[in-house]
């Protein structure tokens, strides 16, 4: 049994100019590069650039209508984030695909959530995007727990439980920002991490927890992403820790946001997933930042975040520390396959690639802004790493 292999490609407008030249730019070169290619996607993650809700329904109108336009494009797992690109794109395409050879690829809808299965022997894997409330909802709480309930819907009809996911996206307006909660005020990522553990706690039995992103958007809503492997018995799933880091689970109430007297909900995720069937293995590795145990370094340096991050990716990803946490391991994922930067400053965005760039070399890689779960960090990288 092989772990299905994916294939990502970013594709960033070539013209600059409006969101509506943009978008048919990035359109065009998706549509030409999946027709007749034997691959079919899996995720469409689509980035872009808004100046307030309006604009943001607007373009996503847009967006929604070409895919309409395809075939089996109404049927396609298609996200839209509201994460602004690099200057000058307003828009850009993320795209995750797979080789009609690997597996057999199906598209379904649950409560008119789009999501896409892959099926190779004994092997299924189950990718689920866009997971929200269908009504605009300003209230993260409910939103939260309304992304929660769309997600498990999409599961259970799969005949797969929250503890068949292996890695998670989650994102969540105005993440630093706080609301009414509990008679109290709370930090909008601790209002998720709330939901979280009351979905984890319900219907997730594992002691592990999976791989994970929480990041800031510009919308009004929470939103959920996730990747879920049904069949373990032909798969193991290794939960990996970083030896330079201490477990978010773990994290101290004084890194945490809120009110002293009012216990606060650590975030739940592994530093990254280790899968592996028979010879063939993929880490895939939780958005890291710049943190040492659980104190964040560099505070006000863009520049030396985004080194230690890459060195807190390579610490986690190093033969020495996976050989820790899977003693029968036969080949390391040894080529990372894709990359996803989440930059505070939308100026800084440059540097950060530069960087990334020199070290990771010529691969995928998507670089969008967003506040990260921290107000001191400056950048979030997050990635995959294969043998296959």
């Amino acid at each position: 049994m092989r772990i299905v292999k994916p294939c990502y490609k970013v594709i960033v407008p070539k013209a600059e100019g409006i969101f509506e030249r943009q978008w048919e730019d990035c359109f065009s070169e998706m549509s030409g590069l999946l027709q007749n290619s034997g691959y079919k996607p899996f995720r469409i993650c689509v980035f872009i650039h808004i100046t307030d809700e309006t604009d943001c329904s607007l373009k996503s109108g847009q967006i929604r209508a070409s895919f309409q336009l395809l075939e089996d494009g109404n049927l396609w797992p298609v996200t839209i984030i509201p994460q602004s690109p690099e200057e000058p794109y307003n828009v850009i395409i993320e795209l995750g695909m797979v080789s009609e050879k690997d597996g057999v690829v199906k598209y379904h809808s649950v409560d008119g959530l789009n999501y896409c299965t892959i099926t190779s022997g004994e092997h299924t894997e189950c990718w689920i995007v866009g997971a929200r409330l269908d009504a605009e909802c300003d209230n993260i709480y409910e939103s939260a727990k309304g992304s929660f309930q769309k997600l498990k819907s999409v599961l259970d009809s799969n005949a797969m439980s929250f503890d068949s996911i292996v890695r998670q996206w989650n994102y969540v307006d105005g993440i630093l920002g706080s609301s009414p909660f509990n008679e109290s005020r709370m930090q909008h990522y601790q209002i998720f991490n709330e939901v979280r553990n009351s979905y984890y706690s319900q219907y997730r039995k594992s002691k592990s927890f999976p791989a994970a992103t929480g990041i800031g958007m510009n919308s009004s809503q929470v939103g959920l992403d996730c990747y879920a492997v049904g069949n373990h018995s032909t798969i193991q799933v290794i939960p990996v820790s970083n030896p330079n880091q201490q477990e978010s689970y773990q994290y101290g109430q004084e890194v945490l946001v809120g009110e002293p007297f009012i216990r606060k909900q650590p975030p739940q995720f592994e530093r990254a997933i280790l899968l592996k069937s028979g010879s063939t293995s993929k880490l895939i590795i939780s958005g890291t930042a710049s943190i040492i145990g659980q104190k964040t370094i560099g505070i006000g340096d863009v520049d030396l975040q985004t080194r230690i991050t890459i060195e807190n990716i390579e610490a986690l990803a190093s033969q020495t520390n996976l050989q820790i946490h899977c003693l029968n391991i036969e080949e390391y994922p040894d080529k990372y396959s894709y990359l996803r930067v989440y930059v505070k400053n939308r100026s800084d965005i440059s540097v950060v690639r530069e960087l990334c760039t020199k070290h990771f070399g010529d691969i995928p890689a998507t670089f969008v802004q967003a506040d990260i779960c921290r107000d001191n960090l400056l950048v979030e990288i997050e990635a995959e790493k294969m043998n296959v």
